[in-house]
């Protein structure tokens, strides 16, 4: 079974990319533009309570944190799903370290974790030197310095809201998205797709590529041909495209443009 097999299974249900009615609302905010690409604003002062809260309050209150910064969040959505399965902390911090986006994050994965977990998007389990769960009731009746040592090893697993928040922004359903609400671009994206699968792309050839494409030239706004930085970039906040010494297609990126090539 191969890895879009296991993702599958997780979710219990074909989440490929055409999928875009299984009763969750589609409204993607990973596709929005992310508060600092706005007007700055004052952070609320809330923080997540899953016993009071709604789910959708819940779910709301996540995105919100993991879409702030344009930087992190596709790292944020990736640090999610790794933890589907429970991971410690040092093995967890390596993975996130070994994706393309951790070179552009603006935290280092310590703190990043901790975001997620303030946000209600991970939970946090404290183990002692045999692998028993160290609780706040035992923590409260050490020191500090007695509290760490009794820590042996930190685990962290996606909360059932995490849970939530990677099947409503899988990347193959942001890509959905993309062609539900551009039908017309539908086959530039294929063409840009399979080019940045031939090789990682350097921005100047995905230029030259799609200069004369007629769906950039057709589309105006403003009397001015849409840029192919466009493309670009509505494709990376959907997760298909990552750079690696250039344009890469990601995983979820491969498998849309094989699912297109197929119909």
């Amino acid at each position: 079974m191969n890895d879009w097999d296991l993702r599958n299974a997780e979710y219990g249900r074909d989440v490929s990319w055409g999928d875009a009615d299984d009763g969750i609302e589609s409204d993607n905010g990973m596709l929005d533009p992310a508060e600092t690409d706005l007007a700055s604003s004052e952070a609320t002062p809330e923080k997540p309570n899953a016993g009071a809260w709604s789910q959708e309050k819940c779910l709301d209150f996540l995105e919100r944190e993991v879409c702030r910064h344009p930087l992190n969040r596709e790292l944020l959505y990736k640090t999610l799903e790794l933890c589907l399965d429970s991971l410690e902390l040092s093995a967890l911090e390596q993975r996130m370290l070994s994706f393309p986006e951790a070179a552009q994050a603006t935290q280092d994965p310590y703190h990043l974790v901790c975001l997620l977990e303030d946000a209600g998007g991970l939970r946090r389990t404290e183990l002692d030197g045999e692998g028993r769960e160290v609780t706040d009731l035992q923590k409260r009746e050490l020191t500090e310095d007695e509290a760490d040592d009794l820590v042996a090893s930190v685990l962290f697993e996606t909360t059932e809201t995490g849970r939530t928040f990677v099947r409503q922004h899988d990347p193959r359903r942001r890509f959905a998205e993309l062609l539900d609400a551009e039908p017309v671009r539908k086959n530039c994206y294929i063409e840009l797709l399979g080019f940045c699968n031939e090789r990682p792309r350097p921005y100047t050839e995905i230029e030259t590529l799609l200069r004369s494409n007629a769906v950039l030239l057709s589309e105006k706004k403003s009397g001015l041909p849409l840029q192919p930085s466009v493309f670009v970039d509505k494709l990376e906040r959907a997760g298909i495209l990552e750079w690696r010494d250039g344009w890469s297609l990601s995983q979820e990126g491969r498998g849309c443009l094989d699912a297109l090539r197929g119909e």
